[in-house]
Order: structure tokens, then sequence, then C-alpha cells
């Protein structure tokens, strides 16, 4: 009879056993599994960190790109002012040097008061000063010059 106690004792115990390692092996993936979810956790709130100061950013620059647009409308009505302003009563005239055979070397044309693309667009060069004539071989004066010799 004591045998056989003893032997349903000692299955018992190692029924315990095995039950206390399968605890032990739980414990260990629930500690493994907690430490997990706080890693999750602190990497969510430190994305939500991110998307607050990034919406913060976005915002910013939203109100600077509003405030540049206000701007933009505000030159473009400042620009259009000084054009009407300047519309000059004698014809603006651009000289070429290196025109070619058969054209006019100077153009004439009038500004129009809404020409503004056309009136940036044209490049005109400065009237030749008496200096400059001189330098490039033509007098100011073309009287012909009596030689009788």
């Amino acid at each position: 009879d004591f045998e056989r106690e003893r032997d349903e004792l000692i299955g018992r115990l190692d029924g315990v056993g095995i039950r206390r390692a399968e605890l032990h092996q739980a414990e260990w993936e629930l500690k493994k599994r907690t430490d997990e979810a706080a890693e999750l956790q602190k990497a969510l709130s430190d994305a939500h960190a991110y998307l607050f100061e990034e919406r913060e950013r976005l915002l910013k620059v939203q109100a600077e790109n509003d405030e540049l647009k206000l701007q933009e409308v505000e030159d473009r009505r400042r620009i259009q002012h000084l054009l009407q302003l300047m519309n000059p009563a004698e014809p603006e005239v651009a000289f070429s040097r290196d025109s070619p055979p058969g054209e006019p070397a100077a153009v004439a044309s009038y500004a129009k008061n809404t020409a503004s693309a056309d009136i940036r667009a044209r490049l005109t060069v400065p009237k030749p000063t008496p200096k400059d004539s001189k330098a490039e071989g033509a007098s100011p004066d073309p009287a012909p010059a009596n030689n009788t010799a």
C-alpha cells in the first residue's frame, strides 16, 4: 500500500513539475509580450508626436503660402498701376547693332497700357551717345569734305 501511495504522490509531483515548467514558460512569454506592447506604445506615442509636429509645420507653410499669394496679388496690382502711369507720349525706340541686311536698324513701337508682358519681353538697347558713335567710326556731323588739290 505504501508503495502505491508513494508512486501516486511522485506521479502527482511530476505532474505539478510539468505544470510549473509550463507556468514558467507562460510567464516568460507574458513578460516578452508586455515588453513588446510597451515598445509599440512608445513607438505609437513618438509617431503621434511626429505627426503633430508635421501638422504644425504644414499649417505654417500653408499660412506662409497664403501670405505670399496675397503679396503676389498686391505686387501685380502695383505693377499694373505703375505700367499705366508709365504710358509714354513718345515712342519707344529699340536699336539693334547686328540687324540683318534689309531690315531697319531702329524699330519704333508705341507702348500699350495692357502690354506689360510685351514691355518686359522686349530687349531695348540704350541710344548711343556721340562718344559711342565716334568709337564706331561714324561722325556726328556727316558733312562732305572738300578735297581740292
